[in-house]
């Protein structure tokens, strides 16, 4: 009888012993293990937003609901159009803030942005609408630079509705604001004017970069060969001093050397 209970105690003691182990080894599913791992990335690269790179220079929209920077009396229009999952325009955002910083700010040009989401489809669309919810509390720009900044260090699979609450309220936006604007989705008539316009422009590709002097006819930069192009810092300013000097802004602008080099580096 003795034998029969001391292999009953023993029996359930291995049986604990499985399910305390199996319990300490549970994993939970992938699905909430990736969002949990893109929330704590959005918290770390919060840390790192330069939310001074705007202030003092003036913000507003076009007609159909478009970022505007920069002074309306300025003599030349930068149009950028950009997919917030396309990793060529997070690394050719730093050539549009050195823009920003000399030119926009100077009130030599104005900066438009426009949308495409062809790259990462739902998610570009999320993010897109996010960055326009922003900047109905004028902080389009800041949550620009931060979704750069977290499709670079996590990946678009971070453009979930609940990470970009969550970056709504590190920038200190209302948030229950921001989510009625996410949740109305009447961010949407934006963009899609964005992706039209870049189909009656031909536009190919992200980022695409496009100038004009009387805000009606826009053009890309192009080499002697007849080549579009994605204009670096250099080629900007190249194309400034030619407009300084002639009053025409150009529409040919050839590299030096160094500028070549200069957008091997970028892409």
């Amino acid at each position: 009888m003795a034998k029969t209970s001391t292999w009953r105690l023993l029996t359930l003691c291995a049986g604990l012993c499985l399910l305390l182990m199996a319990l300490t080894s549970y994993t939970p599913p992938q699905p909430a293990l990736a969002f949990a791992t893109a929330q704590a990335t959005v918290d770390a690269a919060t840390l790192h937003y330069n939310i001074h790179n705007y202030a003092g220079i003036p913000q507003s929209t076009t007609v159909d609901g478009n970022p505007v920077l920069g002074k309306p009396s300025a003599k030349v229009t930068m149009i950028v159009f950009l997919d917030f999952s396309c990793p060529h325009c997070a690394d050719y955002a730093p050539v549009v803030l050195q823009v920003v910083d000399k030119y926009v700010r100077s009130g030599q040009i104005k900066l438009i942005v426009h949308f495409e989401t062809f790259v990462g489809g739902e998610f570009s669309e999320n993010a897109a609408q996010a960055a326009l919810c922003a900047g109905k509390q004028r902080h389009y720009w800041q949550m620009q630079d931060a979704l750069f900044n977290i499709q670079q260090a996590s990946g678009i699979e971070a453009f979930t509705p609940e990470a970009l609450q969550q970056v709504a309220a590190d920038l200190g936006l209302n948030g229950k604001t921001f989510a009625a604007c996410i949740t109305s989705h009447r961010t949407m008539t934006t963009i899609q004017k964005s992706i039209q316009y870049g189909t009656t422009l031909g536009l190919t590709g992200v980022p695409s970069v496009l100038f004009s002097t009387d805000n009606k006819q826009f053009h890309f930069l192009k080499r002697s060969s007849g080549a579009e192009f994605i204009p670096t810092y250099a080629d900007i300013e190249n194309a400034l001093r030619i407009f300084k000097r002639t009053g025409k802004f150009p529409t040919i602008v050839d590299p030096t050397p160094t500028d070549q080099a200069s957008l091997t580096q970028i892409f």
